[in-house]
């Protein structure tokens, strides 16, 4: 049977075979509503041969069977296949500079398969990994270590022909000093807006920092404790409009035992990594508004050091909006003295909470009468840290001023973080996309400090380049290339801009 990476799959089309079909597999087990119908089929018109699966293969449990079934259907057809003109008769796999090692944490081989003939037909191969080290390898031949302790030790890497020739050539890597640096996970819990987390996505990767990204528009599933401890710090962002949260839990539907889910509240208690809570509307989702007043042995209380949930910017102050939170003088977790937001009026529905004693206060809210209250509280307990930012950080007035701030906090948890360093280069700054997500067009704005060579690059989220186009010679000065994207699949995608012998990346998102 086939299962999914959701406990159920919406949008399943149901089908009947014709007389001439074979039906393949049907719809849930015998006694399900839908038995008499089926979501794959099989069928043969003269010389065509036509498997035809109405459901989402990306989204089976597990990659292994993902894999299972494609080779199926591959060994099922291949008998039919017309044989290439030319097969492949040899293959092996190189290494830039015959590297055999990955040394840096996260840190990446490319590998090139050479076949031969050289004007064998179908000069592609699939590229897979064999032995527990955990590492990914793209189709383009790109393997990347993982940056966690598991990630440590030989990964054999194979590269299998796919022309029917059934050859296979096997490269030996040692992968070593993974999960030494400090990495984060970021968390999009954001459903509302559900590109917007890509503001921090991109401040994360303008600063440098080592992270990885959990997105629960694609991974509905919360990340397991497994997941989560393999980080030093979370980033759990719940954007815009805090409504059905994976943040929250409830034992018995009483306030004394919410808590966050349970992965998060074994990565709190077992670990010293550090949650940092951020975006609007998350004290909401489960209180439905302020004021609520919390008492020690509560979650609210111990954990997060919120004494009161006190009040909602907009909402509880006359219609009063968060122009701007300041800094509070001797905190230890932030020292950026203002933060303000892209919106004129100020920010709405902002939390404004009174600390508990033990707790320190961050970010105070501005102006009167938010003033009495803080955004920005930061308490440990037990193993516990929690940095609660009830602000939504995706819409702070400009990208340079959001890269500043994560590294300010960033750097107080003793992050290496460096904005210039890949922000800009000596020779040329990249912008991000406009209008990002972009549905038929886009430009990518960048500027170069002296003359030189221009090359952009697309690739989608498996490695393939999907657009190249060389620019050419250009002059110093502001640039910008403009791209026709609606030929491309929803997604995100990660851009590439070549500079002489720079190059750096962003990513933009097609809807």
């Amino acid at each position: 049977p086939m299962l999914w990476t959701w406990t159920t799959m919406y949008f399943v089309d149901a089908l009947l075979p014709a007389s001439s079909a074979t039906p393949l597999y049907r719809m849930g087990p015998i006694g399900y509503d839908f038995d008499q119908y089926y979501s794959a089929i099989y069928n043969e018109k003269d010389d065509a041969k036509i498997i035809t699966m109405a459901f989402e293969l990306a989204k089976l449990d597990t990659q292994d069977h993902i894999n299972q079934i494609f080779q199926e259907g591959f060994d099922y057809l291949n008998q039919y296949a017309t044989p290439p003109d030319v097969m492949a008769t040899s293959v092996d796999i190189t290494a830039e500079g015959g590297a055999t090692e990955i040394t840096e944490n996260f840190g990446t081989l490319q590998l090139t398969a050479n076949l031969l003939p050289e004007d064998v037909s179908i000069p592609f191969v699939y590229w897979s990994l064999e032995g527990d080290v955990d590492a990914t390898i793209t189709q383009n031949g790109l393997l990347q270590a993982s940056g966690t302790e598991s990630g440590n030790g030989t990964v054999t890497v194979k590269a299998s022909t796919i022309d029917g020739s059934n050859l296979v050539a096997t490269y030996n890597v040692t992968i070593s000093n993974q999960g030494t640096a400090p990495t984060v996970l970021l968390v999009n819990d954001n459903l509302n807006q559900i590109d917007r987390w890509m503001e921090i996505d991109t401040a994360l990767m303008d600063l440098g920092v080592i992270y990885g990204v959990h997105n629960m528009v694609s991974e509905p599933e919360i990340p397991s404790y497994d997941k989560l401890k393999n980080y030093d710090m979370i980033i759990w962002y719940t954007g815009n409009d805090g409504v059905n949260l994976n943040l929250w839990e409830f034992e018995d539907d009483t306030l004394n035992t919410l808590k966050f889910n349970s992965p998060l509240m074994q990565y709190l208690d077992n670990g010293d990594g550090v949650v940092w809570l951020q975006g609007l509307d998350f004290m909401w989702d489960i209180f439905k508004g302020a004021p609520d007043w919390f008492n020690p042995g509560t979650f609210m209380y111990d954990y997060m050091g919120i004494d009161t949930y006190a009040v909602q910017s907009h909402v509880d102050a006359g219609g009063q909006n968060l122009t701007e939170m300041t800094v509070v003088p001797g905190n230890t977790v932030a020292s950026t003295p203002s933060v303000t937001w892209v919106y004129e009026d100020g920010l709405w529905y902002a939390d404004g909470f009174t600390p508990t004693e033990n707790a320190q206060k961050v970010y105070q809210m501005q102006p009167y009468p938010l003033s009495d209250f803080y955004c920005g509280i930061y308490n440990e307990y037990g193993n516990s840290k929690i940095f609660t930012l009830a602000v939504e950080t995706a819409r702070i007035d400009t990208q340079e001023n959001t890269d500043n701030f994560f590294g300010d906090v960033l750097n107080h948890f003793d992050f290496p973080v460096n904005v210039k360093k890949q922000t800009m280069s000596q020779s040329f700054i990249l912008e991000q996309n406009i209008p990002n997500p972009a549905k038929s067009q886009t430009t990518i704005p960048y500027s170069l400090y002296r003359t030189s060579h221009v090359e952009l690059e697309i690739m989608n989220m498996l490695g393939q380049i999907v657009f190249q186009k060389e620019i050419g010679v250009q002059s110093k000065g502001e640039h910008k290339i403009d791209i026709n994207v609606k030929n491309l699949c929803s997604g995100l995608y990660t851009y590439t801009l070549k500079i002489d012998e720079k190059s750096f990346s962003r990513k933009m998102m097609i809807e």
